[in-house]
């Protein structure tokens, strides 16, 4: 499944574990749940997707199903030990983390900085 995960132990172990069947299964009910779908219609909305131009088969759903349930176990419920924490490309770019007093002194700065070369073009700000 494309995507991109933080990585963590309990990552890496879900991308190298295969995905039994009740696991699968089990998954697809919670997100039925969270989304509010009756058993009938996780059924008739699986059948649509293999029937679908990507034709996910089953196995693909269940991974599906449970990488969002897992994202919920993170996201919501705060258990990054169980969960995943989806990531987009601009992880990569993180250089630092820091506090939330230098990421505002930060953003001054550079805020006053974009307002002193505006002012010097001639611009409204």
């Amino acid at each position: 499944m494309p995507g991109s995960i933080l990585g963590t132990k309990s990552t890496e172990a879900m991308m190298k574990a295969t995905l039994p069947a009740i696991k699968g299964f089990s998954s697809a009910l919670e997100v039925g749940r969270m989304l509010g779908l009756s058993i009938y219609e996780i059924i008739r909305s699986s059948l649509s997707m293999r029937k679908a131009e990507e034709g996910l088969s089953l196995f693909k759903q269940a991974r599906l199903a449970t990488a969002a349930a897992n994202a919920k176990k993170a996201i919501q419920d705060g258990d990054e030990e169980q969960g995943i924490l989806p990531a987009g490309q601009c992880c990569a770019g993180i250089d630092d983390i820091p506090s939330c007093k230098e990421l505002v002194e930060r953003i001054t700065i550079e805020a006053e900085e974009i307002l002193k070369v505006t002012r010097e073009k001639g611009c409204r700000e």
